[in-house]
């Protein structure tokens, strides 16, 4: 009996166990091309978005990337240019504070000092400056305070900087030229007491519109006042 079954296997050969059908997969539905993305999708359908160069699935939540468009030779060469411009944008600016560097190297300010005047009662300052650019402007700012207003004039020389680049016709009228050697500022409620600070000079670059501090004097002489 036994070689009676063995001789049967042999003849017909093993056979795995076949097992349950699964379900049936759903099938990519194209919907086409279009600039945004259709409403009410239903899973699986797609489209292409010709607006970004993308292909979109519905996964049953959100539309999923299915494909996109490789860069075109000319998307490539404007991309390119519009680096290069950049680029060019960059090394202008660059080249435009290089230029300002290299014009304010020497310009000092010395011989700051102060006294009063009156009629109207007003704060005088006097000082020298040296090495001036013709093509630029210059003012003095007085960074200065005293006993009964312990805060300087203003805010600090390089918010006047600020205020001298960006409101210029507004600014201008709260300095005075630093090739003229002496400016003066109305004073109100008397006299006061204690003087302490320094001046400081400011440059403005008509071609640019920039402004910048060029340089800080040494503490104010107060033997005038």
């Amino acid at each position: 009996l036994i070689i009676a079954i063995l001789a049967m296997l042999l003849t017909t050969g093993c056979s795995s166990l076949t097992g349950p059908q699964g379900e049936p997969g759903i099938s990519i539905r194209w919907i086409g091309s279009m600039a945004t993305a259709p409403g009410s999708p239903q899973l699986n359908d797609a489209y292409y978005n010709t607006a970004n160069a993308k292909s979109y699935i519905w996964d049953g939540d959100s539309w999923e990337i299915l494909a996109q468009d490789g860069i075109s030779l000319a998307d490539l060469e404007t991309a390119i240019a519009d680096n290069i411009a950049d680029l060019q944008e960059q090394i202008t600016e660059l080249e435009a504070k290089v230029t300002d560097l290299e014009q304010s190297l020497g310009i000092v300010i010395t011989n700051a000092a102060i006294s009063w005047g009156t009629d109207p009662d007003r704060v005088i300052f006097t000082w020298t400056v040296t090495n001036l650019n013709p093509s630029y402007e210059y003012w003095v700012y007085p960074h200065v305070g005293f006993l009964e207003n312990s805060g300087p004039f203003g805010s600090t020389p390089e918010d006047e900087a600020s205020n001298l680049q960006g409101m210029y016709e507004m600014a201008i009228n709260n300095y005075r030229p630093a090739e003229d050697g002496t400016g003066a500022w109305n004073w109100f409620g008397g006299k006061p007491s204690v003087p302490t600070g320094k001046l400081a000079l400011l440059a403005y670059n008509p071609a640019t519109h920039k402004a910048y501090v060029v340089d800080i004097s040494e503490p104010i002489d107060t033997s005038g006042w």
